[in-house]
């Protein structure tokens, strides 16, 4: 199953507010999400043979909302594995 596309339609709010309180969802329900990013998607060269990619897990509402605080995340799993394009996906399926 393909990821779904990242498009932030929405608009982000100046700097004084939350980011998050301007997506709406249809759901009240905040899960788990799974982000992956290939290596190159970190901005430097690893010539660490072992360094596949990076992981991060969010609680949101969407997925949307996901990638948003994602990438204000400061830890990253690293991956032993190929990651070849970014994915957001439910770490926990329903």
């Amino acid at each position: 199953m393909a990821s779904p596309s990242i498009g932030l339609e929405k608009p982000i709010p100046e700097v004084g507010g939350s980011m998050f309180k301007a997506y709406e969802t249809n759901t009240k329900h905040r899960r788990a999400w799974c982000i992956r990013l290939p290596t190159a998607f970190a901005g430097i060269k690893l010539d660490e043979p072992r360094i596949g990619g990076f992981q991060t897990v969010v609680q949101a509402n969407d997925y949307q909302t996901a990638w948003c605080m994602a990438m204000m995340q400061d830890q990253w799993e690293i991956l032993t594995f190929t990651v070849k394009e970014i994915s957001i996906f439910p770490a926990n399926p329903l």
